[in-house]
């Protein structure tokens, strides 16, 4: 999961306006190889979807079940937005800017597949055990005549799996001590 929008009909003084939602995603292509084309937007409406603690199904087929009568859910492809863009960094880096309206008592979910990726000991910085940020996401909603909201999500400190450095050291120090026995007993 890269990222969810709710918009809770009862936090809401507005109960009957669309939410619109600007935001931005950055994932790393440092630590992950992003799969874009595994990109996945679902919106779900109704059944308490814009709720804290709404855990959707693992399936959109399971959305016309029993267990979630009042849901609705749908895949939103990137050409269905008001406004998109995808841009690919040298580095392997994904920006991703998505504009969509969300109404009251919805969320939605975007999921992206990934790979992990290795580092050579050559791209490690000097400080390879302090990790690798990746970037917070922003998001800016906005209700018709309100002031728009800015908010921001943490950001991360990955810890990449970080090679011994000075097992060259080692290994030089290991051979020569083998030939320094192996000469000094002649």
């Amino acid at each position: 999961i890269v990222s969810v929008f709710r918009y809770n009909q009862t936090a809401s003084q507005h109960h009957s306006a669309s939410v619109k939602v600007e935001s931005f995603d950055v994932l790393p292509g440092a630590l992950i190889k992003p799969k874009i084309h595994t990109l996945r937007m679902v919106l779900y409406e109704g059944g308490g979807a814009g709720r804290d603690r709404f855990i959707p199904p693992l399936n959109t087929n399971e959305c016309s079940s029993n267990r979630y009568s009042s849901l609705r859910c749908s895949e939103v492809m990137l050409s269905d937005l008001q406004n998109h863009n995808l841009l690919l960094n040298p580095d392997g880096t994904w920006l991703i800017e998505r504009t969509v309206m969300l109404t009251p008592d919805s969320s939605l979910w975007m999921m992206v597949d990934f790979d992990e990726a290795y580092f050579p000991f050559q791209k490690f910085p000097a400080d390879a055990n302090r990790g690798i940020d990746a970037f917070p996401s922003r998001a800016i909603f906005s209700i018709e005549a309100a002031t728009p909201i800015t908010l921001y999500s943490s950001s991360l400190l990955l810890l990449p799996p970080v090679p011994d450095m000075s097992m060259p050291f080692n290994v030089i120090s290991l051979s020569c001590t083998l030939w320094a026995f192996v000469l000094g007993s002649l």
